[in-house]
């Protein structure tokens, strides 16, 4: 028997993990159901077995499902996913969530994405919602993916996200009265960095130093200030951060902000993650 033969065997026989599931629905153009329940019947060809252990390899080497198989469900959406933006978390589908209850009830003039990466708040919100986003990035790299994303997700109506290249808010003039600002910059220190889980992920996606600043919350207390001077009037923002971080942003929020209204919630395992600032 062939090594090529000899391996087919072994996964068809033995559907071990999640991933091989994933990875041999995607490449059998089956479903994640039949690749379970029927891994007998599958019966790749040996260009697609070749696939499928290469793909595997590259999982077993540490890179991520979502980059191996190029997409990953976020909010009921697919998402095309690369190197060029950090994958969607679950945790972030709780912004969201926050986000579009808020907006149902503020109907806000205005509504900024920062740090979109793959764009999947913006998207996610003009496509529940129909409202117009305007959705922010510094990495050239990620907006171009962003706007794939808008194209395939929103097709006719990609045009209610506004793509911008830029550092944080510094190329908007003035934010307008009664805006809502979502965001989830990057927030991890640089000893966090070194987790096997997200090494193959963009750094700049992921670390939360700004600017000299090595704090893991630098970024996001530069985006507090820099709201607080550009505003027009009454903002409301919706950020994300690292599960230790809530009273180094509520502070700051207090520093930058006359007698804020700050709500700290909690993600699906108890950690402190989104903070819900108005002023």
């Amino acid at each position: 028997m062939s090594q090529i033969s000899k391996k087919t065997t072994d996964i068809i026989d033995s559907s071990k993990t999640i991933a091989d599931e994933a990875i041999l629905s995607a490449v059998l153009g089956i479903t994640k159901i039949q690749a379970i329940t029927n891994p007998e019947k599958l019966y790749p060809t040996k260009m697609q077995m070749r696939k499928i252990l290469e793909m595997r390899k590259r999982f077993q080497n540490g890179e991520p499902l979502a980059y191996i198989l190029g997409e990953k469900w976020f909010y009921g959406l697919l998402f095309k996913t690369d190197k060029r933006a950090l994958i969607p978390r679950p945790e972030t589908e709780m912004l969201v969530e926050k986000a579009i209850d808020y907006i149902e009830v503020a109907k806000p003039n205005a509504i900024f994405d920062i740090g979109t990466g793959s764009g999947a708040i913006a998207i996610t919100i003009a496509k529940t919602l129909g409202k117009k986003i305007t959705a922010i990035d510094i990495s050239i790299g990620a907006l171009a993916l962003a706007k794939s994303n808008a194209k395939q997700i929103l097709k006719n109506k990609s045009t209610l996200v506004t793509f911008r290249q830029s550092d944080l808010l510094d190329k908007i003039k003035t934010i307008p009265d009664n805006t809502l600002i979502v965001a989830n910059l990057p927030y991890l220190s640089k000893k966090e960095l070194g987790e096997p889980s997200i090494k193959k992920e963009p750094k700049m996606a992921l670390y939360g130093g700004y600017k000299g600043n090595y704090s893991s919350s630098a970024m996001i207390v530069a985006l507090l200030k820099q709201i607080a001077t550009k505003r027009s009037g009454r903002v409301t923002i919706i950020l994300e951060f690292n599960y230790n971080q809530a009273k180094q942003i509520s502070s700051a929020a207090k520093r930058v902000f006359k007698n804020p209204k700050i709500e700290i919630v909690k993600d699906y395992s108890g950690f402190d993650r989104i903070a819900i600032i108005k002023s």
